[in-house]
C-alpha cells in the first residue's frame, strides 16, 4: 500500500526506571491492567501485556466443532493474540444456529478451552449486526432452552410518517373519517415518474387477492448503491406479494454478483422478510444507470415468465404463493434507488386491473395502506399562505381527532398533516427493535444477555468472558427522513414543553428558525430515549453483573449533523458505556484520506473515565490488507487515543469470507501477525496512560439538532471539519466536549464545571475551547464559556457566532456573546477580548486560528519547520508525561519538536520494543522546552520518554545521529555518530549549564553499492524451477499467485567496503509485502513495513556474498485483484561510518 505512518512517543521519570529488563517473556497472557497513576512500565512495553496487544474479532460462520475451536484459537495464541469476540455470521451456513443448545456447547467449549490456556473472550450481543434485534425471539417469539418468549410485535422499530390533505374553509372538514392511511415516506414523484429512495418494500394499496396477472412498467435503475465503496445501480419489484415481508422479489441491476458482473437479475422467495430462495442470472447485455426499461412480468399458475424490452430472460415455475399485490423494492441501508412509469396490471382476459402514469402527486395515494387509528401520535393544520404552509398559524387537530369530532375551517386554505408512527423492517429486519422503547430493550436483555449470563456466569465471575460487544444500532433517521418513535420520546417531547403536532410539523417541513428550534427540541427527545432505553439499560445490566459492554455506534466518523441522525447523540449514548468503542471500516482510514474517526469514542472514554477505548479496525478493507495498512491504521487510532485495538477478522470458515480480509493462516503474511500484534501492543501500552489535552473542541450540539438535513447544517459539518483538521495540523491535541455538559442537560450525568483557571468535566480538565461556527447555541453554554475565561481560561470562537438560542432567548444570547468576545455576533469582527483574569478570541480564518491556539499554548508540540502531516497526543503515567506523534503523511519529516516540558528524552522503539537515552536535544535552563530533532520516516514508529531528571550529556548540534554521548572529564564530552556521507562538519554538546564543541572529518566514498541485474528468482509452489529475471512484480509471471516466493543474489565486497566502522545497510527499495532476509545463509531479521532496510554488516565478508529475500503477499492475487507483489528494489547496500568525536 501506499505509505505509513511513523509515530513518536515522548514521555517523562526516574532514569533507573529505564534499565532493559533481563527478563523473559512470560509464557501465556499476562492480563495486566495498568493501575491507575502507575509510572509508564519499561518491561510492559517490552513485552506488552496480553490486553494490550490486540483482540481479534472472530467470525463464526460454518460448521463449529470442538476441534475447529481448539485449532483456530492456537493460531491465534502462536501469533501473540489472547484474546477474541466470538461473532456470529449472518449465514444459514453457520452450524449450531444461533442459541440453539449446540451453540451454547459451543460457546461453553470455547470459554473452557480460553480459560485453560490463559485467553479471553467478548461476547456478541444478538445473531450478526446490527445488533437491536435479540436474534428475532422479541418481535417473532420463540423458544431458548426451557424458556418459552411469545411474540411482541408492537414492540418492532417504529418512525413517524406524514400524510397530507387539503382543506378549505370556511367547511366542516371530518379530521377523524378523512384519515388517508399510510402513504410510505420512501416514495415521491418527479417528472411524471416515481421515485422509490429505499423503503425496501412498498405495496400497492390493493390487489391482496389477486392470482393470475401481468405486471408491467418501464424502470429506471439509478446509480446510488453503494457496496464496497463502489457505486451500483438496482431496481426492483414484487409480486404475489402477501405482505411486505412474503412474496416474490426480482431485482434488475449491476451489481458485481460473481459471473454475472454487468447486468443480471436475482429472483428471490421471501418469508418472513428472509431470503429462502436466491438466484442471480446473467443477462445477455449491461444495465445502465438511468436508462430505461420496460418490464413486464406475467404469472400464470406456478408459472412465471418475465422479459425485459420485448426479450424473455427468465422463465420461472414455483408455487409457493398463489395470489397477492404488487410493488416495489430497493434496499434502504444500500441507499438504492429508482424511478418508475407506466404502471400497468391485467387479468388474463385483458381487463385493466390497476394502472397509474404518476402525472402528480395524487399518485402516491394508490400505496397508501389502512393503519390503526392508535398509530396517529398527532394531526396538524396548518395555513396556506402565498402558496407554503405557515408553522406560526398551526392549528392541533390532535384531540378532535382521538375523540372523532369535526373541526370548522376558517376561511382560506389549509395543509393538514396526520403524523402516524408505524413499523419499520427496511434497515434491521423483520425481528429489529425500537430501540427508543425501554420495554422492547428490557426483553433484549432478558433473551440475550441474561441468557449469556445464566450459562456462563462462572465465565464472568472468572474474568475469561471481558463482556458484551454492541455493534452499530440502527434507527430510522439514518434510513430516511422519518424520525423514530416511542411513548419515552413523546414523553421527554412533553417535557421540553412541546407537542407532538408543533415538533413533527416542524421536523417535517422548512419553517426557519423557529422551525428549526421545534425540530431540535424533537431530536434531543429522540437522543435522549435512546440512550436511556438502549444504551443506559445494557450499561445498567453490565454493572449490575460485574462486567463491560462495548459499544460501537453506526456513526461515529460523521461530523456533528449527519452523525445525529445515524447515532443520536453519541455522547449521551456513550456515558453509560464502560468500554465506548468505534471502528475504522471500507478503507475510511488510509492515507491521505481524512475523517473524525475516532474523535468521538475517545473523547467520550477519556471524560468518562474508561480506563479502555476499543477500536475495530480493517473490516471490509478488502483481500489487500498488509502489514503496513495495518500498522498505518492502528498508530492513527492509537493517536487519537485509542488504547484497546480490535483486528477485523479471523473466519471460522475462511472459504465463505464477507467482509475480507481473512487475517488467519490462509493469508501468506500469517506468520508476520506476530509483528503487527507486538507493535500494536506496544503503542496501546504507551496510550494507556490518563489523557492530557488542555484543549476542547465544543460540539456544537444544539445546532446539529435544529439545523439537520438542512444547508445550514450541512455547512455546519464542514466547517466542523475544517476546524478539527485545522487543530490536528497544527499538532493540538484535544476532546470533543459536548454542549450539552455545558447547558445543563438532565440527560447528560455529569455538567463541566469551572476550577482551577479550567473546564473540568469528569477526569479532564480544558484551559482552552475552541468553539466552531455555530447558527443556534444554548445561552447557558455561552455563560460557561464566559465563566471559564474569567477564571483565567481561552475561547476561541471561528468562522462566526451563533445568532439563534436554542430555547429562542436570542436577545440574551447576543448580550452574552458581546459580553464574551467584545463583538457583535450579527457582525462579529476578529477580537482578542481580554475577559477577567483571561481572554475570548474570535477569528475568522484557519491561519488566525492557529495563531491563537498557539499562543494559548494548546499545541503539544510546537514543530520547526511546520509538518501539518504530524498528529500528537499527550497522556500521563502516573508522574511522567508522554507525547506521541505520527507522521500520517507520505513522505519522511525532519524537523524539531519543541515540548513543553523539561527533562532527558529517551528513545523507545515499538518496532522492537527497545529504549535508550536520546543523544540528541536541547533544553537549556529558562527555556520551559525540550527540544528534540526528528526524522519521521513515514513507516517508523519511536517513543521518547522524559522522565524528569536534569539533562544527561548529549549533543545539541550535529548532522548525524548519535549511538552514545558520555563523560569521559569534566572538559570533555565523547559522542560515537553514524555518519552517511564525507565533509567537515561541527558538533555542539553539553552537560548542564556546560557547552562543548568539536570537528569531525568524514571522508571516503559512500555511494551505494548496487544489487542490480538479474536476480534467481523461485515461486514456494511444487515443483516451481527456479530462474533468473530482474527485479519487478512476479504479478509479470503469475497475475493470480499468492503465497511466498525468494529471491537470490550474490554480491562481491573488497575489504575496504568493510573497513573498521563500516557499517553496510541492505535496503530493498519497494517490497510488496513482507520480506524475511539471510545473509550467507543466516537468518537477519523481518522486514513488515517501509523503509525496508537492515543492518547486515555482521553478517558479511570480504568476498562473495549471498543474499536471499523470502517475500509474502497477500491473498488479493488469488481473489482476482492482481497486486503489485514480491521484491521490486532496486536493492543497494548503503554504507555508513562509524566514528567518535572529542568535544571540548
Amino acid at each position: 500500500m501506499g505509505v505509513l505512518t511513523a509515530l513518536l512517543i515522548v514521555a517523562a521519570s526516574p532514569l533507573q526506571a529505564l534499565a532493559r529488563s533481563d527478563q523473559p517473556a512470560q509464557v501465556g497472557t499476562r492480563q495486566a491492567e495498568t493501575e491507575a497513576g502507575a509510572a509508564l512500565s519499561a518491561a510492559r512495553f517490552e513485552n506488552p501485556a496480553g490486553d494490550s496487544k490486540p483482540t481479534m474479532l472472530w467470525f463464526w460462520n460454518g460448521t463449529i466443532t470442538e476441534d475447529l475451536v481448539d485449532r483456530q484459537l492456537a493460531d491465534m495464541r502462536s501469533e501473540g493474540l489472547s484474546e477474541v469476540v466470538i461473532f456470529p455470521d449472518a449465514t444459514s451456513s453457520l452450524n449450531p444456529a444461533f442459541f440453539t443448545e449446540g451453540w451454547f456447547a459451543m460457546v461453553g467449549h470455547a470459554l473452557r478451552e480460553a480459560q485453560r490456556t490463559g485467553m479471553k473472550v467478548w461476547l456478541y450481543n444478538d445473531r450478526s449486526f446490527p445488533s437491536g434485534r435479540a436474534a428475532g425471539y422479541v418481535v417473532n417469539g420463540g423458544t431458548i432452552g426451557d424458556r418459552v418468549y411469545e411474540p411482541h410485535p408492537e414492540l418492532r422499530a417504529q418512525s413517524i410518517a406524514r400524510s397530507e390533505l387539503e382543506a378549505s374553509g370556511p367547511r366542516s372538514f371530518d379530521v377523524r373519517g378523512r384519515f388517508p392511511g399510510l402513504i410510505p415516506a420512501a416514495l415521491s414523484v418527479s417528472d411524471g415518474r416515481l421515485k422509490v429512495d429505499g423503503g425496501y418494500v412498498t405495496l400497492l394499496g390493493r390487489g391482496s387477492d389477486w392470482t393470475d396477472y401481468t405486471f408491467s412498467f418501464d424502470a429506471q435503475p439509478l446509480q446510488t448503491a453503494s457496496l464496497g465503496g463502489r457505486s451500483y445501480a438496482q431496481a426492483g419489484w414484487v409480486y404475489r406479494a402477501q405482505d411486505t415481508a412474503n412474496g416474490y422479489m426480482y431485482l434488475l441491476g449491476n451489481y458485481p454478483h460473481a459471473g454475472a458482473a454487468g447486468g443480471n437479475l436475482t429472483k428471490i422467495i421471501y418469508k418472513n422478510g428472509a431470503y429462502v430462495s436466491t438466484r442471480v442470472m446473467r443477462l445477455p447485455f449491461n444495465v445502465v444507470s438511468g436508462r430505461s426499461y420496460h418490464v413486464e412480468t406475467r404469472v400464470e399458475g406456478d408459472h412465471v415468465v418475465t422479459s425485459i424490452d420485448g426479450m424473455v430472460v427468465d422463465e420461472t415455475t414455483d408455487a409457493t404463493y398463489a395470489h397477492g399485490t404488487i410493488g416495489f423494492r430497493e434496499a434502504t441501508t444500500q441507499h438504492e434507488s429508482a424511478t418508475f412509469d407506466n404502471l400497468r396490471v391485467t387479468a388474463p382476459d385483458g381487463t385493466t386491473l390497476h394502472s397509474q402514469t404518476f402525472d402528480s402527486e395524487s399518485a402516491l395515494s394508490d400505496f397508501a395502506t389502512p393503519a390503526p387509528a392508535d398509530n396517529v401520535v398527532a394531526v396538524a393544520a396548518l395555513p396556506v399562505r402565498d402558496g407554503k404552509p405557515d408553522l406560526a398559524g398551526l392549528v392541533d387537530l390532535t384531540d378532535r381527532f382521538r375523540a372523532g369530532t369535526p373541526w370548522s375551517v376558517p376561511e382560506g386554505d389549509y395543509q393538514v398533516e396526520y403524523y402516524l408512527h408505524h413499523a419499520r423492517t427496511d434497515f434491521g429486519g423483520d425481528g429489529y427493535l425500537n430501540l427508543f422503547d425501554e420495554e422492547a430493550i428490557r426483553r433484549y436483555i432478558q433473551v440475550v444477555h441474561d441468557e449469556y449470563y445464566r450459562r456462563f456466569a462462572w465465565a464472568f465471575d472468572a474474568g475469561v468472558v471481558r463482556g458484551l460487544w454492541d455493534d452499530e444500532p440502527r434507527i430510522a433517521t439514518g434510513y430516511g427522513a422519518e424520525p423514530s418513535w416511542s411513548d419515552l420520546v413523546g414523553r421527554n417531547l412533553a417535557h421540553a414543553g412541546a407537542t407532538p403536532a408543533q415538533a413533527l410539523a416542524a421536523t417535517f417541513g422548512d419553517y426557519g428558525p423557529a422551525g428549526s428550534r421545534l425540530r431540535g427540541v424533537l431530536s434531543n427527545a429522540a437522543s435522549d430515549a435512546l440512550a436511556q432505553a438502549y444504551y443506559k439499560q445494557q450499561g445498567d445490566w453490565a454493572r449490575a453483573h460485574g462486567t463491560q459492554i462495548i459499544s460501537n455506534p453506526l456513526s461515529d466518523d460523521r461530523p456533528p449533523a449527519w452523525m445525529l441522525r445515524e447515532t443520536g447523540d453519541i455522547h449521551k449514548d456513550n456515558q453509560w458505556i464502560q468500554v465506548p468503542g468505534g471502528d475504522a471500516i471500507s478503507g475510511r482510514v488510509a492515507p491521505g484520506l481524512r475523517n473524525l474517526v475516532p474523535r468521538y469514542i475517545t473523547s467520550d472514554g477519556h471524560q468518562q473515565g474508561a480506563s479502555r477505548i476499543l477500536h475495530e479496525n480493517l473490516g471490509a478493507y478488502g483481500w489487500g490488507v498488509t502489514p503496513q495498512l495495518a500498522r498505518y491504521v492502528n498508530g492513527a487510532m492509537g493517536v487519537r487515543g485509542v488504547n484497546l485495538t480490535v483486528l477485523h477478522a479471523y473466519w471460522s470458515n475462511p472459504d465463505s469470507v464477507r467482509y475480507p480480509p481473512s487475517l488467519q493462516p490462509t493469508n501468506p503474511w500469517w506468520n508476520s501477525m506476530d509483528g503487527v500484534v507486538d507493535w500494536t501492543g506496544r503503542v496501546m501500552e504507551l496510550t494507556r496512560g490518563q489523557a492530557n489535552a488542555p484543549t476542547a473542541l465544543l460540539h456544537p450540539q444544539t445546532a446539529a439538532q435544529a439545523w439537520q438535513r438542512t444547508e445550514t447544517g450541512d455547512a455546519l459539518d464542514n466547517e466542523f471539519r475544517t476546524v478539527t483538521y485545522a487543530m490536528e495540523d497544527a499538532q493540538v491535541d484535544f476532546d470533543i466536549l459536548d454542549e450539552a455538559y455545558l447547558n445543563g442537560d438532565p440527560a447528560m450525568n455529569r455538567q463541566a464545571v469551572v476550577s482551577d483557571r479550567a473546564l473540568t468535566v469528569g477526569q479532564q480538565s480544558y484551559r482552552v475551547v475552541v468553539v466552531p461556527p455555530a447558527p443556534t447555541m444554548s445561552v447557558k453554554a455561552v455563560a460557561r464559556l464566559d465563566e471559564l475565561a474569567r477564571a483565567g481560561g481561552t475561547v476561541i470562537a471561528y468562522g462566526e457566532l451563533p445568532v439563534h438560542e436554542a430555547d429562542g432567548q436570542d436577545e440574551a444570547l447576543r448580550t452574552a456573546l458581546i459580553r464574551l468576545f467584545g463583538t457583535d455576533p450579527a457582525r462579529p469582527q476578529p477580537t482578542d477580548h481580554r475577559v477577567g483574569s483571561g481572554h475570548a478570541e474570535f477569528v475568522s480564518t484557519t491561519t488566525d486560528l492557529r495563531r491563537a491556539l498557539d499562543g494559548a499554548r494548546a499545541p503539544a508540540a510546537q514543530l520547526q519547520p511546520a509538518s501539518p502531516d504530524t498528529r500528537v497526543l499527550r497522556v500521563k503515567h502516573g508522574p511522567d508525561q508522554v507525547f506521541i506523534l505520527m507522521n500520517e503523511g507520505t513522505k519522511a519529516v525532519d524537523t524539531t519538536a519543541a515540548f513543553p516540558i523539561m527533562g532527558t528524552p529517551e528513545i523507545w522503539d515499538p518496532d522492537d520494543g527497545s529504549h535508550r537515552v536520546a543523544t540528541r536535544f536541547d533544553a537549556t535552563p529558562g527555556s520551559q522546552a525540550t527540544s528534540v530533532p526528528l526524522h519521521l520516516e513515514p513507516t517508523k514508529a519511536l517513543a521518547v520518554v522524559f522522565r524528569g531528571q536534569p539533562p544527561a550529556p548529549h549533543l545539541v548540534q550535529s548532522p548525524f545521529e548519535a549511538s552514545s554521548v558520555s563523560t569521559t572529564d569534566r572538559d570533555t564530552l565523547q559522542a560515537t555518530v553514524i555518519a552517511d556521507r564525507p565533509g567537515d562538519f561541527t558538533l555542539v554538546g553539553a552537560e548542564g549549564p556546560r557547552r562543548y564543541t568539536g570537528s569531525l572529518h568524514v571522508e571516503g566514498s559512500f555511494a551505494p553499492i548496487a544489487l542490480d541485474g538479474p536476480w534467481r528468482f523461485r515461486f514456494d509452489q511444487p515443483d516451481a524451477q527456479w530462474t533468473e529475471r530482474p527485479l519487478g512484480s512476479w504479478t509479470q509471471v503469475d497475475r493470480s499467485y499468492s503465497g511466498d516466493a525468494t529471491y537470490e543474489k550474490n554480491v562481491s565486497l573488497s575489504a575496504q567496503d568493510l573497513a573498521s566502522g563500516r557499517r553496510l545497510i541492505l535496503d530493498l527499495g519497494s517490497v510488496r509485502d513482507v520480506a524475511h532476509v539471510a545473509v550467507n545463509g543466516t537468518q537477519a531479521g523481518r522486514l513488515m513495513w517501509e523503509p525496508y532496510r537492515l543492518d547486515v554488516t555482521d553478517l558479511l565478508h570480504v568476498g562473495e556474498n549471498r543474499i536471499d529475500v523470502t517475500v509474502a503477499n497477500t491473498p488479493a492475487n488469488a481473489h482476482g485483484a492482481g497486486q503489485q507483489s514480491g521484491l521490486l528494489g532496486p536493492v543497494v547496500l548503503r554504507p555508513q561510518q562509524e566514528t567518535t568525536v572529542q568535544l571540548n
